[in-house]
Protein backbone atom coordinates (compact mmCIF):
# COMPACT_ATOMS: atom_id res chain seq x y z
CA UNK A 1 0.00 0.00 0.00
CA UNK A 2 1.33 3.46 -0.79
CA UNK A 3 1.77 6.20 1.74
CA UNK A 4 -1.09 8.65 1.74
CA UNK A 5 1.07 11.53 2.92
CA UNK A 6 2.84 12.20 -0.37
CA UNK A 7 4.73 15.30 0.72
CA UNK A 8 6.63 15.31 3.96
CA UNK A 9 6.16 18.43 6.02
CA UNK A 10 9.33 20.47 5.59
CA UNK A 11 9.74 21.69 9.12
CA UNK A 12 10.54 25.34 9.59
CA UNK A 13 12.84 26.61 12.29
CA UNK A 14 10.42 28.53 14.47
CA UNK A 15 7.15 27.26 13.06
CA UNK A 16 4.99 30.06 14.34
CA UNK A 17 5.67 33.74 14.09
CA UNK A 18 4.54 37.20 15.10
CA UNK A 19 3.16 38.57 11.86
CA UNK A 20 3.34 42.22 12.85
CA UNK A 21 0.57 42.12 15.45
CA UNK A 22 0.66 41.40 19.19
CA UNK A 23 -2.65 39.55 19.01
CA UNK A 24 -1.12 37.01 16.65
CA UNK A 25 1.64 35.73 18.88
CA UNK A 26 1.88 32.05 18.10
CA UNK A 27 2.72 28.99 20.15
CA UNK A 28 5.51 26.71 18.98
CA UNK A 29 5.61 22.99 18.24
CA UNK A 30 8.90 21.13 18.10
CA UNK A 31 10.04 19.41 14.88
CA UNK A 32 9.20 16.04 16.44
CA UNK A 33 5.73 17.19 17.40
CA UNK A 34 4.96 18.51 13.91
CA UNK A 35 5.90 15.15 12.41
CA UNK A 36 3.39 13.43 14.70
CA UNK A 37 0.50 15.79 14.01
CA UNK A 38 -2.06 14.25 11.68
CA UNK A 39 -2.25 17.48 9.75
CA UNK A 40 -3.19 17.77 6.09
CA UNK A 41 -0.47 17.80 3.50
CA UNK A 42 0.08 21.47 2.83
CA UNK A 43 0.98 21.28 -0.84
CA UNK A 44 0.57 23.99 -3.43
CA UNK A 45 -2.17 22.64 -5.65
CA UNK A 46 -2.19 23.59 -9.33
CA UNK A 47 -5.20 25.29 -10.84
CA UNK A 48 -8.04 23.03 -11.99
CA UNK A 49 -7.26 21.55 -15.40
CA UNK A 50 -10.66 20.18 -16.33
CA UNK A 51 -12.23 16.77 -15.89
CA UNK A 52 -14.02 15.63 -12.79
CA UNK A 53 -13.53 18.06 -9.89
CA UNK A 54 -14.67 18.44 -6.30
CA UNK A 55 -15.69 21.86 -5.04
CA UNK A 56 -13.84 22.70 -1.83
CA UNK A 57 -14.80 26.10 -0.50
CA UNK A 58 -13.91 28.63 -3.15
CA UNK A 59 -11.46 26.28 -4.89
CA UNK A 60 -11.60 22.96 -6.71
CA UNK A 61 -9.79 19.68 -6.20
CA UNK A 62 -9.03 17.78 -9.42
CA UNK A 63 -8.13 14.19 -10.15
CA UNK A 64 -4.79 15.47 -11.40
CA UNK A 65 -4.13 17.06 -7.99
CA UNK A 66 -4.62 13.67 -6.36
CA UNK A 67 -2.84 11.34 -8.80
CA UNK A 68 0.06 13.30 -10.28
CA UNK A 69 2.19 13.69 -7.12
CA UNK A 70 2.08 9.95 -6.42
CA UNK A 71 2.12 8.52 -9.93
CA UNK A 72 4.81 5.87 -9.29
CA UNK A 73 3.20 4.63 -6.07
CA UNK A 74 -0.26 4.34 -7.58
CA UNK A 75 1.08 2.69 -10.74
CA UNK A 76 2.78 -0.02 -8.68
CA UNK A 77 -0.44 -0.81 -6.81
CA UNK A 78 -2.26 -1.01 -10.15
CA UNK A 79 0.29 -3.43 -11.58
CA UNK A 80 0.24 -5.62 -8.48
CA UNK A 81 -3.55 -6.06 -8.69
CA UNK A 82 -5.02 -8.91 -10.74
CA UNK A 83 -8.22 -7.04 -11.47
CA UNK A 84 -9.91 -3.66 -11.12
CA UNK A 85 -11.99 -5.00 -8.25
CA UNK A 86 -8.87 -6.08 -6.36
CA UNK A 87 -7.20 -2.71 -7.03
CA UNK A 88 -10.26 -0.84 -5.80
CA UNK A 89 -10.40 -2.84 -2.54
CA UNK A 90 -6.66 -2.39 -1.94
CA UNK A 91 -6.48 1.31 -2.70
CA UNK A 92 -9.78 2.79 -1.56
CA UNK A 93 -8.94 3.42 2.14
CA UNK A 94 -5.69 5.18 1.24
CA UNK A 95 -7.29 7.12 -1.60
CA UNK A 96 -10.03 8.37 0.69
CA UNK A 97 -7.40 9.50 3.19
CA UNK A 98 -5.49 11.34 0.46
CA UNK A 99 -8.62 13.12 -0.75
CA UNK A 100 -9.61 14.01 2.82
CA UNK A 101 -6.11 15.41 3.45
CA UNK A 102 -6.39 17.57 0.35
CA UNK A 103 -9.84 18.80 1.33
CA UNK A 104 -8.70 19.70 4.83
CA UNK A 105 -5.63 21.37 3.38
CA UNK A 106 -7.62 23.59 1.04
CA UNK A 107 -10.21 24.56 3.65
CA UNK A 108 -7.59 25.12 6.33
CA UNK A 109 -5.56 27.36 4.04
CA UNK A 110 -8.64 29.35 3.04
CA UNK A 111 -9.54 29.76 6.70
CA UNK A 112 -5.97 30.74 7.63
CA UNK A 113 -5.77 33.34 4.86
CA UNK A 114 -8.83 35.11 6.25
CA UNK A 115 -7.10 35.59 9.60
CA UNK A 116 -3.88 36.93 8.11
CA UNK A 117 -3.35 40.53 9.28
CA UNK A 118 -3.29 43.23 6.65
CA UNK A 119 0.09 44.36 7.90
CA UNK A 120 1.70 40.93 7.28
CA UNK A 121 5.12 41.82 5.87
CA UNK A 122 6.00 40.29 2.49
CA UNK A 123 9.65 41.06 3.21
CA UNK A 124 9.33 38.88 6.32
CA UNK A 125 7.95 36.02 4.22
CA UNK A 126 10.73 36.43 1.63
CA UNK A 127 13.49 36.41 4.24
CA UNK A 128 12.06 33.39 6.06
CA UNK A 129 11.46 31.43 2.87
CA UNK A 130 14.96 32.24 1.57
CA UNK A 131 16.31 30.70 4.76
CA UNK A 132 14.20 27.58 4.31
CA UNK A 133 15.36 27.15 0.72
CA UNK A 134 18.99 27.36 1.82
CA UNK A 135 18.39 24.84 4.60
CA UNK A 136 16.69 22.53 2.13
CA UNK A 137 19.69 22.69 -0.21
CA UNK A 138 22.07 22.20 2.73
CA UNK A 139 20.13 19.05 3.67
CA UNK A 140 21.13 17.75 0.23
CA UNK A 141 24.81 18.36 1.09
CA UNK A 142 24.74 21.65 -0.75
CA UNK A 143 23.98 19.91 -4.05
CA UNK A 144 21.55 22.26 -5.82
CA UNK A 145 20.83 19.78 -8.62
CA UNK A 146 19.99 17.03 -6.14
CA UNK A 147 17.72 19.38 -4.20
CA UNK A 148 15.98 20.37 -7.42
CA UNK A 149 15.28 16.71 -8.23
CA UNK A 150 13.53 16.37 -4.87
CA UNK A 151 11.49 19.50 -5.55
CA UNK A 152 10.50 18.16 -8.97
CA UNK A 153 9.55 14.81 -7.41
CA UNK A 154 7.03 16.81 -5.36
CA UNK A 155 5.52 18.05 -8.58
CA UNK A 156 6.86 21.57 -8.00
CA UNK A 157 9.37 24.01 -9.43
CA UNK A 158 11.36 26.36 -7.18
CA UNK A 159 8.64 29.01 -7.24
CA UNK A 160 6.10 26.37 -6.32
CA UNK A 161 8.40 25.28 -3.52
CA UNK A 162 8.57 28.85 -2.22
CA UNK A 163 4.78 29.11 -2.38
CA UNK A 164 4.61 25.83 -0.51
CA UNK A 165 6.80 27.24 2.27
CA UNK A 166 4.62 30.33 2.53
CA UNK A 167 1.54 28.15 2.89
CA UNK A 168 3.28 26.29 5.72
CA UNK A 169 3.95 29.52 7.58
CA UNK A 170 0.38 30.72 7.20
CA UNK A 171 -1.31 27.40 7.97
CA UNK A 172 0.89 26.42 10.89
CA UNK A 173 0.57 29.88 12.39
CA UNK A 174 -3.21 29.59 12.18
CA UNK A 175 -3.13 26.12 13.76
CA UNK A 176 -1.16 27.52 16.68
CA UNK A 177 -3.84 30.14 17.37
CA UNK A 178 -6.46 27.39 17.51
CA UNK A 179 -4.54 25.19 19.94
CA UNK A 180 -3.54 27.52 22.77
CA UNK A 181 -3.26 25.85 26.15
CA UNK A 182 -6.37 26.54 28.16
CA UNK A 183 -6.39 24.30 31.22
CA UNK A 184 -3.02 23.84 32.98
CA UNK A 185 -2.02 20.28 33.79
CA UNK A 186 -2.05 19.30 37.45
CA UNK A 187 0.86 17.60 39.17
CA UNK A 188 -1.30 14.52 39.82
CA UNK A 189 -2.19 14.24 36.10
CA UNK A 190 1.47 14.18 35.13
CA UNK A 191 2.31 11.64 37.83
CA UNK A 192 -0.51 9.38 36.61
CA UNK A 193 0.84 9.63 33.06
CA UNK A 194 4.34 8.77 34.32
CA UNK A 195 3.01 5.69 36.11
CA UNK A 196 1.23 4.54 32.95
CA UNK A 197 4.37 4.67 30.78
CA UNK A 198 7.10 4.07 33.35
CA UNK A 199 7.61 0.35 32.70
CA UNK A 200 7.67 0.65 28.92
CA UNK A 201 9.66 3.86 28.56
CA UNK A 202 11.68 4.65 31.65
CA UNK A 203 12.60 1.26 33.09
CA UNK A 204 15.80 -0.41 31.90
CA UNK A 205 16.20 -4.14 32.37
CA UNK A 206 19.58 -5.49 33.36
CA UNK A 207 21.44 -7.34 30.62
CA UNK A 208 24.86 -8.77 29.86
CA UNK A 209 26.50 -9.11 26.47
CA UNK A 210 29.75 -10.99 26.01
CA UNK A 211 31.94 -13.01 23.68
CA UNK A 212 32.94 -16.51 24.70
CA UNK A 213 35.64 -18.99 23.75
CA UNK A 214 34.40 -22.32 25.09
CA UNK A 215 36.93 -25.17 25.06
CA UNK A 216 35.49 -28.61 25.81
CA UNK A 217 38.21 -31.13 26.76
CA UNK A 218 36.32 -34.09 25.31
CA UNK A 219 36.31 -32.43 21.90
CA UNK A 220 40.08 -31.90 21.74
CA UNK A 221 41.65 -33.88 18.92
CA UNK A 222 44.71 -35.71 20.23
CA UNK A 223 47.48 -36.62 17.76
CA UNK A 224 48.07 -40.39 17.69
CA UNK A 225 51.71 -40.58 18.87
CA UNK A 226 51.52 -43.79 20.92
CA UNK A 227 51.10 -47.42 20.02
CA UNK A 228 47.34 -47.91 20.26
CA UNK A 229 47.91 -51.60 20.95
CA UNK A 230 50.00 -50.88 24.03
CA UNK A 231 47.68 -51.10 27.06
CA UNK A 232 50.35 -49.44 29.20
CA UNK A 233 50.59 -46.33 27.02
CA UNK A 234 49.69 -43.21 29.10
CA UNK A 235 46.31 -41.66 28.34
CA UNK A 236 46.37 -37.97 27.44
CA UNK A 237 45.14 -35.54 30.10
CA UNK A 238 42.46 -33.78 28.06
CA UNK A 239 41.59 -31.36 30.84
CA UNK A 240 45.18 -30.23 31.13
CA UNK A 241 45.41 -29.90 27.35
CA UNK A 242 42.30 -27.73 27.38
CA UNK A 243 43.79 -25.45 30.03
CA UNK A 244 47.07 -25.21 28.11
CA UNK A 245 45.20 -24.39 24.89
CA UNK A 246 43.22 -21.73 26.72
CA UNK A 247 46.41 -20.19 28.11
CA UNK A 248 47.92 -20.12 24.64
CA UNK A 249 44.80 -18.32 23.39
CA UNK A 250 45.06 -15.82 26.26
CA UNK A 251 48.65 -15.12 25.26
CA UNK A 252 47.51 -14.44 21.69
CA UNK A 253 44.80 -12.05 22.94
CA UNK A 254 47.35 -10.18 25.08
CA UNK A 255 49.58 -9.95 22.02
CA UNK A 256 46.78 -8.13 20.19
CA UNK A 257 45.09 -10.88 18.20
CA UNK A 258 41.36 -10.45 17.57
CA UNK A 259 39.13 -12.22 20.11
CA UNK A 260 36.38 -12.89 17.56
CA UNK A 261 38.77 -14.54 15.08
CA UNK A 262 40.25 -16.70 17.83
CA UNK A 263 36.74 -17.74 18.88
CA UNK A 264 35.97 -18.83 15.32
CA UNK A 265 39.14 -20.94 15.29
CA UNK A 266 39.18 -22.49 18.74
CA UNK A 267 35.76 -22.33 20.42
CA UNK A 268 33.45 -25.34 20.65
CA UNK A 269 30.51 -23.04 21.44
CA UNK A 270 27.42 -22.65 19.23
CA UNK A 271 28.26 -18.96 18.72
CA UNK A 272 31.77 -19.64 17.45
CA UNK A 273 30.82 -18.78 13.88
CA UNK A 274 29.69 -15.35 15.13
CA UNK A 275 33.03 -14.70 16.78
CA UNK A 276 31.75 -16.07 20.10
CA UNK A 277 29.17 -13.27 20.46
CA UNK A 278 26.18 -14.31 22.55
CA UNK A 279 22.86 -12.54 22.41
CA UNK A 280 22.32 -10.30 25.47
CA UNK A 281 21.20 -12.32 28.48
CA UNK A 282 19.35 -11.45 31.67
CA UNK A 283 21.47 -11.87 34.81
CA UNK A 284 20.58 -15.07 36.65
CA UNK A 285 19.31 -16.83 33.53
CA UNK A 286 22.35 -19.02 32.82
CA UNK A 287 22.38 -22.63 33.96
CA UNK A 288 25.45 -24.50 35.16
CA UNK A 289 28.25 -24.45 34.20
CA UNK A 290 27.63 -21.18 32.29
CA UNK A 291 26.59 -19.38 35.46
CA UNK A 292 30.34 -19.14 36.14
CA UNK A 293 30.46 -16.59 33.32
CA UNK A 294 28.28 -14.23 35.36
CA UNK A 295 30.50 -14.70 38.40
CA UNK A 296 33.45 -13.47 36.36
CA UNK A 297 31.58 -10.61 34.70
CA UNK A 298 30.58 -9.04 38.03
CA UNK A 299 34.06 -7.56 38.47
CA UNK A 300 34.75 -6.85 34.79
CA UNK A 301 34.38 -3.71 32.70
CA UNK A 302 33.43 -3.63 29.00
CA UNK A 303 36.46 -4.71 26.96
CA UNK A 304 38.00 -6.77 29.79
CA UNK A 305 38.99 -10.39 29.09
CA UNK A 306 39.03 -13.12 31.75
CA UNK A 307 40.38 -16.65 31.59
CA UNK A 308 41.13 -19.44 31.58
CA UNK A 309 38.08 -20.16 33.78
CA UNK A 310 37.41 -23.84 34.52
CA UNK A 311 33.71 -24.62 34.95
CA UNK A 312 32.64 -28.27 35.04
CA UNK A 313 33.80 -29.91 31.82
CA UNK A 314 34.39 -26.55 30.11
CA UNK A 315 37.22 -24.04 30.01
CA UNK A 316 36.06 -20.48 29.28
CA UNK A 317 37.68 -17.31 28.04
CA UNK A 318 35.27 -14.39 28.39
CA UNK A 319 35.26 -10.90 26.91
CA UNK A 320 32.67 -8.49 28.30
CA UNK A 321 31.00 -6.42 25.57
CA UNK A 322 28.33 -4.54 27.53
CA UNK A 323 26.87 -4.55 31.02
CA UNK A 324 23.57 -2.73 31.61
CA UNK A 325 22.34 -2.24 35.14
CA UNK A 326 18.62 -2.34 35.93
CA UNK A 327 17.07 0.98 36.81
CA UNK A 328 14.16 3.38 36.47
CA UNK A 329 14.42 7.07 35.65
CA UNK A 330 12.82 8.99 38.52
CA UNK A 331 9.75 11.14 37.93
CA UNK A 332 11.65 14.32 38.78
CA UNK A 333 14.06 13.72 35.90
CA UNK A 334 11.35 13.27 33.23
CA UNK A 335 8.67 15.55 34.65
CA UNK A 336 9.27 18.39 32.18
CA UNK A 337 9.41 16.03 29.22
CA UNK A 338 6.13 14.35 30.14
CA UNK A 339 4.37 17.65 30.74
CA UNK A 340 5.46 18.79 27.29
CA UNK A 341 4.18 15.55 25.75
CA UNK A 342 0.81 15.85 27.46
CA UNK A 343 0.37 19.43 26.30
CA UNK A 344 1.21 18.39 22.77
CA UNK A 345 -1.29 15.53 22.91
CA UNK A 346 -4.00 18.03 23.88
CA UNK A 347 -2.98 20.23 20.94
CA UNK A 348 -3.03 17.28 18.57
CA UNK A 349 -6.50 16.27 19.70
CA UNK A 350 -7.68 19.84 19.09
CA UNK A 351 -6.11 19.81 15.63
CA UNK A 352 -7.64 16.44 14.74
CA UNK A 353 -11.05 17.70 15.84
CA UNK A 354 -10.63 20.88 13.81
CA UNK A 355 -9.54 19.01 10.67
CA UNK A 356 -12.38 16.50 10.99
CA UNK A 357 -14.80 19.40 11.25
CA UNK A 358 -13.38 20.96 8.09
CA UNK A 359 -13.74 17.77 6.05
CA UNK A 360 -17.29 17.32 7.35
CA UNK A 361 -18.18 20.59 5.61
CA UNK A 362 -18.00 18.78 2.27
CA UNK A 363 -20.84 16.48 1.30
CA UNK A 364 -19.73 12.91 2.08
CA UNK A 365 -21.56 11.50 -0.96
CA UNK A 366 -19.65 13.89 -3.21
CA UNK A 367 -16.38 12.82 -1.58
CA UNK A 368 -17.18 9.14 -2.16
CA UNK A 369 -18.04 9.79 -5.81
CA UNK A 370 -14.81 11.75 -6.28
CA UNK A 371 -12.74 9.00 -4.61
CA UNK A 372 -14.31 6.36 -6.87
CA UNK A 373 -13.60 8.50 -9.92
CA UNK A 374 -9.94 8.91 -8.86
CA UNK A 375 -9.60 5.13 -8.43
CA UNK A 376 -11.13 4.41 -11.84
CA UNK A 377 -8.96 7.05 -13.51
CA UNK A 378 -5.82 5.68 -11.85
CA UNK A 379 -6.55 2.16 -13.08
CA UNK A 380 -7.19 3.33 -16.63
CA UNK A 381 -4.03 5.45 -16.68
CA UNK A 382 -1.56 3.04 -15.21
CA UNK A 383 -2.78 -0.44 -16.13
CA UNK A 384 -0.34 -1.83 -18.69
CA UNK A 385 -1.94 -4.43 -20.90
CA UNK A 386 0.57 -7.17 -21.69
Amino acid sequence: MFNSKYLLVLVLSGLFFVLGCDTLRKGKFTDEEMEKIKSPVTSELPKPTGGFTLAVGDQKLTVENVLAPRKDQVAKVVQDADSYEEFMVNVKPAMKTIVSNNIADLLLYQKAQKTLPEQADEEFFKKTIDGEVQKFIAAHNGNYADAQKTVEAMGLDWQGFRDYQKRLIIVQSFIATQTDDEDPLSYDEIVAYYDSVKDSRFTTKASLEFRLIDIVPSQIIVPDVNDVNDPNAPKPDLEQMALETAQQIMDKIKAGEDFAELAKKYSNDYAATDGGLWKPITPGSLAEPYNMIEDQIRTMKPGDVAGPVKAGDHVFIIKLVQKIEAGTEPFEKVHAKLEKEMKFQKKRQAIDKMLTGLVDQVNSNEIDLFVDFCIKEAYQRYKVVS
